[in-house]
């Protein structure tokens, strides 16, 4: 069967191609400029989280959430600490390459993926400067998920030999601090090697 192409078919043909390559150049330079917003977006507020954090520094205990409640009318204080946490993370990672404020949150750490259980009880163990107070336990942890995928058989205990000695350390860090009152003692932090 041969398909012939009429007149009718091809002016039809020829407007949607002509249609496609139009659209296609809007949604480029759709894109481009919401990659400029979007670095615009991230460069504002990290200037506003500067702001919130030097204002924060000058004022006494007690002061800072009546001053933020009744000078920045319609920003949520969990925006505001948002804010603080990129500001402080910008002075260590250039966040000006990314093409979302999303990016940048989650490139600080600030957001997981929000089915992320253990995502979410991170973000609450964070201090309000940014950082993890604890990183080890999630290194190590990450550490021993990414060496799993890679151990072989014969070569697990050589792995397991490594990392002992730093599950140890740490676990002993942890009792020791609990025994100071330096950190609750939850047992969920403790690390366990799988023989």
């Amino acid at each position: 069967m041969t398909n012939k192409l009429t007149d009718d078919k091809l002016t039809v043909l020829a407007d949607n191609a002509k249609r496609i390559k139009d659209n296609h150049k809007i949604v480029v330079e759709a894109n481009r400029l919401s990659e400029a917003k979007a670095r615009e977006a991230i460069k504002a507020v990290i200037l506003a989280g500067e702001s919130l954090n030097a204002t924060k520094k000058l004022l006494e205990h007690g002061e800072w959430l009546p001053w933020l409640e009744n000078n920045c009318k319609g920003i949520s204080e969990p925006t505001c600490q948002r804010y603080m946490r990129l500001a402080k993370a910008s002075h260590v990672t250039d966040f000006m390459a990314l093409t979302s404020l999303r990016q940048a949150y989650r490139m600080a750490g600030i957001i997981k993926h929000p089915n992320s259980v253990a995502a979410q009880k991170q973000a609450a163990a964070l201090k309000d400067d940014g950082r993890d107070p604890n990183p080890i336990p999630r290194l190590v942890k990450r550490l021993l998920n990414e060496l799993d995928g890679v151990m072989e058989e014969e070569n697990s205990a050589y792995y397991l030999d490594l990392i002992e000695p730093i599950v140890a350390w740490y676990n002993d860090i942890l009792a020791e601090r609990a025994e100071k009152a330096l950190l609750p003692e939850t047992g969920n932090d403790h690390l366990k090697i799988a023989a």
